[in-house]
């Protein structure tokens, strides 16, 4: 009885928000930012907090609305009615543009549809389909979609989705810029200064998970034969992190990183935060191309290591465990993303 009247009173409280909303901004010029995450991917959250930077900046006096994967689900016919057709949308980034995916895919395709009079921006991303019959028909679907809009923008995120997305979403205007969370290459740095000691691993255990059991030990042994400590992690938490909690859960991750003399990872957002903390990082490929091909933007950084079948992993580890010379960072990244983002 007690939950039935919390989620009654949950629902007009709701139903209140929005009818203050629409009271608000529905005749007003906006930015409109949607599908952001309240799953435990922090690589997701740290896009969402480097995205609203970005709105910010580039719309200082513009509103800008956000309305979360789970709300647009929830809502959706309650913030079409605060949309109008002067607003802007944006569409979270990352790497789940593809049939790997399918929710995420067909919420950004509900919205391409629902939304044909308004310019949408799809944040920088991974674009992936499976070379089967699946990947093919649902690769079909999102082309049709996007080719029916009329003022769609997609920013890839690295050379290889750039390409498939300018052969297949011809229709569309393609950019590339890189990932969203560069453009927080400045933002922790003197936050997350501190003394560095010992080795992290920053670890898939999800379907994407590429690098083996028997690889992960081989490494350990290293470590352990050197004398070097280590600690377990990841970029994912067991739990949900909405609006309210990202900010705290992302800064976590980041100390623990930034406190590292090395990270050790086969996530891309693994590697990012690596980036935008200093910390020397050594990568292993992902299920599909986002390590191969997003490494590329960091080929000026010579802390940033790809590991191939060729390279000796002892190598690595020991140069980069050993260094204590990071280059001055020049914060070419976030300037990119800047460029690219006049384009819109």
């Amino acid at each position: 009885m007690i939950n039935k009247i919390k989620n009654k009173l949950k629902y007009e409280l709701e139903n209140f928000k929005f009818s203050f909303l629409r009271y608000l901004y529905k005749n007003k010029s906006k930015i409109i930012f949607l599908s952001t995450p309240e799953h435990g991917n922090l690589g997701d959250h740290a896009i969402t907090i480097a995205i609203n930077k970005i709105l910010a900046d580039k719309y200082p006096d513009k509103k800008i609305l956000e309305f979360s994967f789970n709300k647009y689900n929830e809502r959706k016919i309650d913030i079409q009615k605060v949309i109008n057709n002067r607003d802007i949308i944006y569409l979270v980034g990352g790497g789940n543009f593809g049939n790997l995916y399918p929710w995420e895919e067909n919420q950004r395709r509900d919205i391409i549809k629902g939304f044909p009079n308004n310019k949408i921006v799809i944040m920088p991303q991974s674009l992936s389909f499976s070379k089967d019959e699946e990947g093919e028909r649902e690769l079909k679907i999102s082309k049709s979609t996007a080719a029916n809009h009329k003022n769609l923008t997609i920013i890839a995120r690295d050379e290889k989705s750039y390409a498939f997305a300018k052969k297949e979403y011809n229709k569309n205007n393609i950019l590339m810029a890189p990932d969203s969370v560069l453009y927080l290459e400045d933002y922790y740095l003197e936050k997350m200064k501190q003394d560095r000691k010992n080795v992290i691993f920053t670890i898939r255990k999800d379907k994407e998970k590429v690098l083996s059991n028997q690889k992960i030990k081989e490494i350990q042994n290293i470590l352990t034969k050197h004398n070097i400590k280590f600690t377990i992690d990841d970029t994912t938490v067991n739990y949900r992190v909405d609006k309210k909690t990202r900010d705290l859960e992302v800064e976590n991750i980041l100390r623990k990183i930034s406190g590292a003399r090395l990270n050790i990872t086969d996530r891309f957002h693994g590697v990012i935060f690596s980036v935008i903390t200093n910390t020397p990082v050594i990568v292993f490929k992902s299920l599909d191309h986002k390590i191969e091909e997003g490494i590329k933007w960091f080929k000026h950084l010579d802390y940033v290591h790809y590991v191939t079948e060729e390279d000796s992993i002892e190598e690595i580890i020991l140069k980069c465990y050993t260094s204590d010379k990071i280059e001055k960072k020049d914060f070419k990244l976030k300037n990119k993303m800047r460029e690219i983002l006049k384009k819109i």
